[in-house]
């Protein structure tokens, strides 16, 4: 499903229109973008690079994700869209979905709005689309984000980069931002084997804050119990491990330390 209503040309920013088939969008001027087969379509064009389409990288994180290591965070996020919009009705948007899971776990939660998940990654968004065909899945560069000015009412923003000049202008007058970042032990334990020091995130905290009006900062901190495969799983699904060199450090750990920092901002215009 394709919300082409929010979406504009990446080219020209004409507004798009389902063409007569309705195998492609087409802008105004004539741009056009297939629509694949698994549901989703391709804003960026061209490719990205080796490091932004292993496969590997995104189905452990799925494997991660199904395992329960995320759900405490699931859970709070949830509930928050939940008390920002009881009402239903939003147009929320996930910049860098990944493979989909979390962004799927917001939509189960609360069917009522409706969901954009956008990643630079096809593979990633090839594997999302499969997952839940509810979701409006894009591939798309956060530098430029094919989508309209002001129509957003709530952007996610969970452990990848933020433009904030483009979600600024996507984001609607009043609308809100979820912004979820490492907390100072989080993984702690993959960390000290790959002989990695903490997290170190004031600068991302401060530096939101001074976008956004902050509504609320919640922490969340547990323990997850894993089992060995999932543990592997773990260091393959983030960005601490990608060198061939370093797979000799990955030693196998029976638990994890999950802390984020999730934070909302109200948007200031």
């Amino acid at each position: 499903m394709i919300l082409t209503e929010y979406l504009k040309c990446p080219i020209c920013s004409s507004p798009f229109v389902l063409s007569g088939d309705e195998k492609s969008l087409v802008c105004g001027r004539g741009h056009n973008f297939d629509l694949a087969r698994q549901g989703y379509v391709n804003l960026c064009g061209g490719s990205m690079g080796k490091l932004y389409e292993q496969k590997e990288l995104f189905q452990a994180r799925r494997n991660v994700y199904e395992a329960g290591f995320f759900r405490g965070v699931e859970e709070a996020a949830g509930a928050l869209l939940k008390e920002l919009f009881p009402g239903n009705g939003a147009v929320v948007v996930e910049a860098g979905c990944g493979e989909g899971s979390f962004l799927s776990r917001m939509e189960r939660d609360n069917p009522g709005n409706r969901y954009i998940g956008l990643d630079i990654s096809k593979n990633a968004v090839r594997m999302a689309a499969r997952g839940n065909p509810r979701i409006s899945w894009l591939v798309a560069d956060i530098c430029k984000i094919p989508i309209k000015d002001g129509c957003i009412d709530c952007i996610i923003d969970m452990l990848t980069p933020a433009n904030y000049t483009e979600f600024n202008r996507i984001l609607k007058p009043g609308a809100y931002i979820m912004k979820i970042i490492p907390g100072d032990s989080y993984l702690r334990e993959l960390r000290r084997n790959l002989g990695l020091g903490r997290y170190e995130n004031k600068g991302v905290d401060s530096f939101f804050s001074g976008q956004f009006e902050l509504l609320d900062r919640r922490q969340i901190t547990y323990v997850f119990d894993c089992e060995p495969s999932i543990s592997e799983d773990i260091y393959v699904m983030t960005p601490m491990s990608e060198k061939r060199e370093e797979e000799s450090l990955r030693k196998r750990v029976d638990s994890v330390t999950m802390d984020l920092t999730l934070m909302v901002g109200k948007v200031r215009k």
